[in-house]
C-alpha cells in the first residue's frame, strides 16, 4: 500500500533506519505484536492526553488525519537500537507501537506509543498505562517534534512551516559527530 501514499523516499528511509525490528522474540511475544497494536488502537485517546476525547485512539487518529489518509501500524524499538549487536547486547530496548500517517495531501507524521521494554516488561505482557514516546512531523529530509497530540488537528489544518526551524532535528544520516 505504500505505493499509493505519498511517503517520499527520504522519510521512508528515515523511518526504516530510526525504528528497527525488535531482536528475536520468543514465539509468544511474536504472536503478541497484533495484540499490542490492537491494545493501543482501542485505548481511549484521553489516556494519552487529558484534553483528547475518550474514543478509541485509532478512531481519533483516523478522524484527525482525515479522509484519504493512510495509517500503517507496527511494533518497533522506538528508534533506540544502534544496529550494532555489541552495543545493543544487554541493553533494555523500549518497545513502541507506532502509527505512520500519510495525509491525503502527501504530508506525513508519526506517533509512537511506549508499550513495554525488551528484555523486561515485554516478556510479561504490555506495559500500561501507555505513554506517548514520540510524535514527529516530517519536513522533507528533516523532522519536527510535535509537543502534544492535541496540536495535530491545527497542524493538519494549517500545516507546519515549509522551512525547517530551529527546533527541527536532522535525520540520523545528517547527524554530525562531535570532534574529539
Amino acid at each position: 500500500m505504500y505505493s499509493r501514499i505519498a511517503f517520499q523516499a527520504v522519510p521512508l528511509f528515515i523511518i526504516l533506519i530510526q525504528a528497527r525490528p525488535l531482536p528475536a522474540l520468543p514465539p509468544t511475544a511474536q504472536l503478541a505484536e497484533d495484540e499490542a497494536v490492537a491494545a493501543v488502537q482501542r485505548m481511549p485517546a484521553s489516556e494519552l492526553e487529558d484534553t483528547l476525547p475518550s474514543q478509541p485512539f485509532e478512531s481519533w487518529l483516523s478522524e484527525t488525519a482525515g479522509d484519504g489518509a493512510d495509517i500503517q501500524w507496527e511494533l518497533n524499538d522506538c528508534g533506540e537500537q544502534t544496529g550494532d549487536p555489541d552495543i545493543d547486547a544487554g541493553r533494555v530496548i523500549p518497545v513502541c507501537v507506532s502509527a505512520y500517517v500519510a495525509l491525503a495531501d502527501g504530508r506525513e507524521f508519526s506517533v509512537s506509543i511506549l508499550a513495554g521494554t525488551w528484555p523486561g516488561t515485554w516478556e510479561d505482557g504490555l506495559e500500561t498505562p501507555f505513554v506517548l514516546h514520540g510524535l514527529y512531523w516530517f519536513l522533507g529530509d528533516r523532522f519536527k517534534p510535535i509537543e502534544r497530540l492535541s496540536d495535530l488537528p491545527e497542524l493538519i489544518r494549517s500545516g507546519p512551516p515549509d522551512e525547517p526551524g530551529e527546533l527541527d532535528e536532522p535525520h540520523a544520516e545528517d547527524a554530525v559527530e562531535p570532534s574529539q
